[in-house]
């Protein structure tokens, strides 16, 4: 049989799934990922040509990666499929794709009872509801984990780093020269493009750990500089963005990102020593203008305090602990099912907020107790799947996982958002690399840890 030298020649199903690159597939996932992972920056560029709502922008984008997901999922399981390598092969080697289907069929099961329940309309505040939820994970999660190939994966992260360098620079722009009108101005601290500062701290806390991690990391002299530029800048903006939450998880974020080195190689690096050190140095001189760090660890202190003599605990972390304990007295209520997608914020507004401001609590609040674990444990088993292959991690991966990390410590003080979140469900795929059916119908997933070493993959 004559092999096709191209996809037109072949005649059948079979022939297709079987002659069809795998970078194919790999760049229909890289699409919504690059997209989202720069949505902020193209946010600014696209209302330069005319005013447009942040919502329908990321509606916009959601649409695309739906329809992308859609598309590999078809492509990759048929590809599985053609090569006699099915569904069960792919939840042992993958199980973090089954906890997170689990979880999605509890979310699903959950929202539908407490619609029948408590009259809840299956959509939420904030622009999220079940359908934005289900996309988070089967969208951006599942199309960001079928990028294997090491030069897409540096190249992603590049443009990650890049775009958030340039929204740093424009953020510094409308602080110290020219206000930029598309940026929210309604907080005395920077927002960017971001409805409310925290989130602009979320978004913060993936930029500099992705920048920290390309300075040190990337073989390429050049994007080794604009690492370290992007992670100067976006310091700066993150001291005068004051989400205190997200000040420490980039700081645990460097600590994490020092135990993966040690874990793989046996010693700490001395260039994230640099990095951590630059992370304190650009603290202490901001101090001199800006009190905010210092007030907030001392804030930290005196909270503590509270906690542990129970005098006015409830004010503690900017009212996070009463808001908590309201969390957990609701979660007790509905143990099993939930209360649904923001069925419960007139409860919690008398708090100081509509949600439980941790996102951990939040999953068991909206969706029960048995859900919250499945998300944890699908989290926690992307990064103990890195564990099991920390000789075949390549600098892409390490990268992506350490600053998910960081987003999952900021994740313990503020709530999901349609903005954000797929940002770290991007940044978690790009974490979780799929092994592949074979080198020769997929793509090895043997990559050295060395990325001079690291060859691209071929289909």
């Amino acid at each position: 049989m004559e092999t096709p030298t191209k996809l037109s020649q072949v005649k059948t199903f079979s022939e297709f799934f079987r002659y069809l690159p795998y970078h194919f597939i790999e760049w229909i996932c890289a699409v919504p990922v690059v997209l989202f992972l720069t949505s902020p920056l193209l946010y600014v560029i696209r209302n330069c040509i005319s005013v447009w709502s942040y919502p329908v922008f990321v509606d916009d984008i959601d649409l695309i990666a739906r329809v992308a997901a859609v598309c590999a999922l078809v492509l990759y399981f048929g590809k599985r499929l053609n090569a006699r390598q099915g569904v069960k092969s792919l939840i042992k080697e993958n199980s973090a794709f089954a906890i997170f289907a689990l979880f999605s069929i509890l979310m699903i099961l959950t929202v539908a009872y407490n619609a029948a329940v408590v009259s809840n309309e299956m959509a939420g505040g904030r622009n999220e509801d079940l359908f934005t939820y289900i996309t988070y994970i089967f969208a951006y999660f599942f199309c960001a984990s079928l990028i294997e190939n090491n030069t897409l994966k540096y190249n992603i992260l590049r443009i990650f780093t890049i775009s958030g360098l340039l929204m740093g620079i424009l953020c510094l722009i409308d602080l110290y020269c020219v206000e930029i009108p598309i940026f929210n101005h309604v907080y005395k601290n920077v927002s960017g493009v971001f409805s409310h500062f925290n989130h602009f701290g979320y978004y913060l806390t993936l930029v500099l750990l992705a920048s920290a991690g390309m300075a040190v990391l990337d073989k390429n002299r050049t994007f080794r500089i604009l690492g370290w530029l992007s992670f100067a800048v976006n310091t700066v903006v993150l001291i005068r963005d004051d989400t205190f939450g997200c000040y420490l998880a980039v700081a645990f974020g460097l600590l994490f990102a020092q135990i993966v080195h040690c874990i793989i190689h046996k010693r700490t690096n001395i260039a994230m020593w640099c990095v951590l050190g630059l992370y304190l140095g650009i603290s202490l001189v901001m101090g001199f203008w800006y009190d905010t760090v210092f007030r907030n660890f001392l804030t930290l202190f005196f909270d503590l305090g509270k906690i542990v003599s129970n005098e006015d605990a409830g004010h503690a972390g900017s009212s996070r602990w009463a808001i908590w304990g309201k969390t957990l007295e609701l979660i007790s209520q509905r143990p099993l099912t939930g209360w649904g997608i923001d069925t419960q914020s007139e409860v919690l507004r008398p708090t100081g907020c509509d949600r439980s401001h941790n996102e951990y609590l939040q999953q068991m609040l909206f969706f029960g107790i048995p859900a919250g674990l499945l998300y944890i444990w699908a989290v926690l088993e992307v990064y103990l799947h890195g564990l099991r292959s920390k000789r075949k991690l390549d600098v892409p991966t390490i990268v992506a996982l350490i600053a998910a990390f960081g987003y999952l410590v900021s994740a313990f003080f503020g709530n999901t958002t349609y903005y954000v979140s797929p940002l770290f469900f991007c940044l978690l795929g790009l974490g979780y690399r799929v092994k592949g059916i074979s080198p020769e119908t997929l793509a090895s997933t043997d990559v050295p840890c060395d990325p001079e070493k690291a060859e691209p993959f071929t289909a």
